[in-house]
């Protein structure tokens, strides 16, 4: 028995030896990444990716406890979240407005659509396709805020969009990641009990978010109060530890319960005591996060999936254009060198690709889905790093009759009208206020009814694992549809109230707009945005509920529909044009910079 007790003891001292010096290996090599990046004039991020896959187990090997990696993946993960989480006061974020927030949507729709088309034009499946829509859909938050610092390019006036829609990605990529992680332990037959799941996983971490966004302002002030200053580093580190504790309970992703946790000490008086001492620690572990998922690169794969790799780089520079170039131009009135400039800004493919791509690992796709994944990242980085500050001669190169400025007057008419439209919007009057607390009223109401569908389903299945009496199987199914005929009675009444209120916006934006004819642009601008969403987003269908591969011309063919409402909108625009409002402009009296910290996100 001491025999073995030792052998044991001896076993364990090893393989704490073994961690150390896996730690000590990563560190050193942060260090070495680093140099490398500063050396060439390139982000860290690349050099921490670049030194990890020459010292991973699949190169060189220096690195090669595969058990202790994973470890600093996760951790690396729900650190960086609640980093960017710190960014975010999500109170002042509704100031960055409708527009914003839709441009945003927007782009990362059309990127993931043309990111799913060319994954399955090469024969991939729509799993593959999903995965590829999604890692070139985020641009690098990271990478582009440290480009235009370097080379003097950050006070442009196009950079406070750029700020916004990053903003925004970063939201839309935390709910990529609770999609992605509810989808490694589902099959295809419980897809439905997957989205159930996320329906109550997601409601429920919001409403405790609700409640701790007040909570936390007495109970931080209290602590604060009583302890010492050391108190800061644990209480902030506590906390995003116990939201991602709660997020991994209710079946959701780690990180975007830490993700939450410090969009709540965002909103807090002490926020900038919180991140400054919070900030040493997730720099640290984010640098051994970066190198640690270089690691995981495998250059053997590269040139067996190199075609891919070059249609999906492709794709990444058609996305930035159409999602970008052209979005910008019809909500922000971008001309000329102002769209090549932001099309080229955002091609950088971000660090929330590696998470994803991360959890694509887990799925029995047929290809290195994390090599590919770094190999984009490091080739739209650099190509956005050299090309951003020649937007004006590829703007003189691309002639002048190839640019959105040129399309037809139907194109500009409504994008004309777009732009006033949110500029609008926008402002802040009685008229847009009750149009945004309609809107955003009617959406939690939807959210609730999502809620009590499901809440239905799950009593129902209690009662059959219980053996209710028939009788009170009755009376459960009863108060259900009366509780789900009420919600949609009221939603049904909500969205009226919030179309008319709309209607009024659009009535007083231009007088020679009446009630009747704002009404016929209304319904018309909807069925273009119902469909050309549905069309953006119907590969997840297509995958969700294994649908043939034919069905994915029903896409082409929501947008072709989109198209013909489009038509008929700009036909009424072209007619009834205000000229007063040819120079409505994105820019607001609310600057982005100051509800955005982009410098504290450097590694």
């Amino acid at each position: 028995m001491k025999v073995s007790a030792t052998s044991q003891g001896l076993k364990r001292v090893g393989y704490m030896e073994q961690e150390l010096i896996t730690i000590a290996i990563l560190c050193f090599f942060a260090i070495v990444g680093g140099i490398i990046a500063k050396r060439f004039k390139q982000p860290t991020v690349l050099g921490l990716l670049l030194i990890g896959a020459l010292v991973g187990p699949n190169t060189l090997g220096f690195v090669s406890n595969q058990e202790w990696i994973d470890m600093i993946i996760e951790i690396g993960a729900i650190l960086l979240l609640f980093m960017i989480g710190l960014e975010f006061d999500l109170t002042k974020l509704i100031k960055v407005g409708f527009k914003g927030i839709l441009i945003s949507i927007l782009k990362v729709g059309i990127a993931f659509f043309i990111g799913f088309e060319a994954a399955t034009l090469m024969g991939f499946s729509s799993l593959v396709g999903i995965f590829a829509g999604a890692i070139i859909s985020f641009s690098s938050t990271v990478v582009i805020i440290k480009v235009l610092e370097e080379k003097a390019l950050y006070n442009r006036q196009e950079t406070p969009l750029l700020l916004t829609m990053l903003i925004i990605e970063d939201i839309l990529a935390v709910i990529a990641l609770i999609f992605f992680s509810g989808l490694q332990n589902t099959t295809q037959t419980s897809m439905l009990d997957m989205a159930e799941h996320l329906i109550v996983g997601l409601t429920t971490l919001l409403i405790v978010y609700s409640i701790m966004l007040f909570v936390s302002k007495l109970l931080f002030k209290w602590v604060l109060k009583e302890g010492s200053d050391d108190v800061t580093t644990f209480l902030a580190l506590g906390f995003c530890g116990g939201f991602s504790v709660l997020a991994y309970v209710l079946g959701l992703s780690p990180s975007a319960g830490a993700f939450l946790a410090g969009s709540i000490i965002a909103s807090l008086p002490q926020a900038k005591s919180f991140e400054h001492a919070v900030k040493p620690y997730s720099t640290s572990i984010g640098s051994l996060f970066f190198i640690a998922m270089g690691t995981m690169v495998n250059f053997s794969n590269i040139k067996p999936n190199l075609t891919f790799i070059l249609v999906l780089f492709g794709a990444v520079i058609l996305s930035r254009f159409i999602a970008v170039g052209l979005v910008s131009y019809v909500f922000a009135g971008f001309k000329g060198d102002q769209i090549f400039f932001a099309s080229l800004a955002m091609i950088s493919v971000g660090e929330f690709a590696l998470l994803i791509a991360k959890l694509g690992s887990g799925f029995n796709m047929g290809i290195d889905i994390v090599t590919i994944t770094s190999v984009i990242i490091f080739g739209t980085a650099l190509f956005m790093s050299l090309s951003v500050a020649y937007s004006k001669g590829v703007n003189n190169v691309w002639s002048y009759a190839k640019t959105p400025e040129s399309l037809s007057n139907g194109f500009s008419h409504l994008a004309w009208y777009v732009r006033s439209f949110f500029d609008h919007v926008d402002t802040e009057n009685s008229e847009t206020k009750r149009f945004k607390n309609a809107f955003f009223s009617t959406c939690l109401t939807v959210l609730f009814l999502a809620y009590a569908v499901v809440g239905w389903d799950k009593t129902l299945g209690l009662a059959h694992t219980f053996e209710v009496a028939g009788y009170w199987n009755y009376v459960i199914h009863s108060a259900f549809a009366i509780l789900g005929l009420l919600i949609m009675y009221i939603i049904a009444r909500k969205i009226s109230y919030t179309r008319e209120t709309l209607l009024h916006v659009m009535t007083s934006m231009d007088r020679m707009m009446n009630h009747k004819k704002s009404q016929k642009i209304l319904t018309n601008l909807c069925f273009v945005a119902v469909f050309f969403v549905s069309a953006l987003f119907f590969p997840l269908v297509i995958y969700v509920a294994d649908l043939p591969v034919w069905t994915n011309y029903i896409c082409f063919v929501l947008l072709g529909v989109s198209f013909v409402y489009f038509k008929m909108t700009s036909k009424i625009l072209s007619t009834y044009r205000s000229s007063s409002y040819t120079n409505a402009g994105l820019y607001r009296s609310v600057k982005i910079t100051d509800l955005y910290k982009p410098k504290q996100l450097k590694i």
